[in-house]
């Protein structure tokens, strides 16, 4: 009978939390600000048509509202080169140029491969275009004359190029099968030719899908991305030397928050984002040539609330025929199959939010230069069960979903912070609780969170200028004046402590 009253007692100076002055915040670490370091992974409509230029201007105005001002974009070769040694830049042309009047910086996408050509999957038997134009040429140098020929032309509009995307995912973008060493060679000659093109342009390796060990069930769709980043290094040793920085898309399956350590299976742990970025920061340091910085081209969390019910629905998700999914299940069993496939199930539209703009945070405090948050829009093509339909911030009817004023707020408002410490324990806190300190020329910031379950009340001291607490869609909490003292709840929602000095 005498617990209650003890409990609560104990409840109530937990909530209080302990008193700590406002952590000296003298410096940044001379990285990027927040809204340089944020782009989005996303795709223009093609051509000149009214009904293009239509979609155009609504994507980047939406952009710029929520203060972006990168964009990923796909240069997609089968499009581009129509004709052994023709090239046709018409369709292409319109929307680079909207995008640079926009103020829109592009990452352009060197992908896939190209039926013009004989590839891989040609050579395999295939005589299906379409898994031709998603399998790399046999001839590299076919791959080398497109990547020159984008190169030069796109200059100066385009200085920044990723060499294809995700090549350890061989069922999408490597058919037949993904192969790190046919993909370092690929590389390595898009690379040599994009330079010769541009010598001061940006050449970023693929993004990676998922460097972590995965689960049986994935490891026959996807290799496990970090051990084939390893083999590409081992095909080229001094890769360091000749890329300007190494991307990965840390994707957690399922769909768990960026802190979290999940372990879906026995044995098999898909990291972190921190866990991630240092696996491949190991991996990275371990080879000839100085580490090349680390850029997340993708990441995002889908909001579809259900999961596909048919082998048919599952194959149009997964790229798959229905006749390798049902072989699929029958290899699996049907227990390990429905745990795949409840991976596939997205978060809430709020987790969404709190998800994305956490990631971002931790990024810059990996020192990740890059973070491309997928993708603007859902479309209309089953958004309730096909996750790759539902990873918009906007819904497909043109409504903001919870994300969108939250990526407003951090890239308007903070957009010009930089980084500057981790200030957890000089706080008092300590995980599941994260406080990171930023900068710019007038202002210290706070941004503090839980990322599980629960809240944990904190209270700085001696306030050293005027101050404001927002929360992360920008609503304002809190004013405080100079030397005050500030009381705060820490839950899942970022909320950002802005002191003016």
């Amino acid at each position: 009978m005498r617990q209650g009253p003890v409990l609560l007692a104990l409840a109530v100076l937990a909530a209080c939390g302990p008193r700590h002055p406002f952590p000296g915040i003298t410096s940044d670490d001379g990285g990027p600000t927040l809204a340089d370091r944020v782009g989005l992974a996303g795709g223009l409509p093609w051509g000149d048509s009214a009904q293009a230029k239509a979609e155009r201007a609504t994507e980047l105005g939406r952009m710029k509202s929520l203060g972006l001002h990168r964009m990923r974009l796909d240069l997609t070769w089968s499009q581009i080169e129509t004709a052994p040694g023709q090239f046709d830049f018409s369709g292409l042309d319109p929307a680079v140029r909207d995008a640079s009047q926009a103020g829109i910086s592009l990452l352009g996408i060197l992908d896939y491969g190209n039926h013009i050509y004989p590839t891989a999957s040609s050579q395999a038997g295939s005589t299906d275009v379409g898994q031709q134009d998603h399998s790399p040429p046999v001839d590299v140098a076919h791959y080398a004359d497109y990547v020159r020929a984008v190169v030069a032309h796109f200059r100066p509009q385009v200085t920044e190029y990723e060499l294809w995307n995700e090549p350890n995912v061989w069922s999408r973008f490597f058919l037949p099968k993904a192969d790190p060493v046919k993909y370092a060679a690929l590389a390595r000659a898009g690379v040599d030719a994009g330079r010769q093109a541009c010598p001061t342009c940006t050449f970023v390796l693929a993004g990676v899908s998922m460097p972590q060990p995965m689960p049986p069930p994935f490891a026959g769709l996807s290799p496990d991305g970090l051990d084939y980043l390893h083999d590409v290094y081992r095909a080229a040793p001094d890769l360091n030397r000749w890329v300007d920085a190494v991307a990965f898309h840390p994707y957690q399956y399922p769909k768990d928050p960026p802190e979290q350590e999940t372990e879906p299976y026995p044995g098999y742990v898909q990291g972190s984002l921190s866990t991630q970025t240092k696996n491949v920061q190991a991996l990275e340091g371990g080879q000839e040539g100085k580490p090349p910085p680390l850029w997340v081209t993708e990441d995002g969390w889908s909001t579809n609330p259900d999961v596909p019910s048919t082998d048919a629905e599952l194959g149009q998700v997964m790229g798959l025929s229905p006749s390798l999914v049902a072989d699929a299940r029958g290899m699996l069993g049907e227990t390990a199959f429905e745990r795949l496939v409840e991976t596939m199930r997205g978060v809430s539209e709020a987790d969404q939010g709190r998800d994305l703009e956490r990631a971002i945070l931790l990024s810059a405090s990996l020192g990740i230069a890059r973070f491309y948050v997928y993708t603007l829009a859902d479309s209309g093509d089953h958004p309730e069960y096909n996750q790759e339909a539902a990873f918009g911030v906007y819904r497909d009817d043109g409504s903001p979903k919870p994300a969108a004023p939250v990526l407003s707020t951090l890239l308007t408002r903070f957009g010009s912070l930089r980084y500057s410490s981790d200030v957890t324990a000089a706080l008092g806190l300590s995980q599941p609780d994260r406080a990171l300190a930023f900068r710019d020329g007038s202002r210290s910031v706070l941004a503090l969170w839980r990322w599980q379950q629960g809240t944990q009340g904190v209270e700085i001291d001696s306030l050293p200028g005027a101050t404001t607490v927002v929360a992360s869609d920008g609503r304002v909490l809190a004013t405080k004046a100079k030397g005050d003292s500030l009381e705060l709840t820490v839950g899942p929602d970022v909320a950002w402590v802005e002191v003016a000095r």
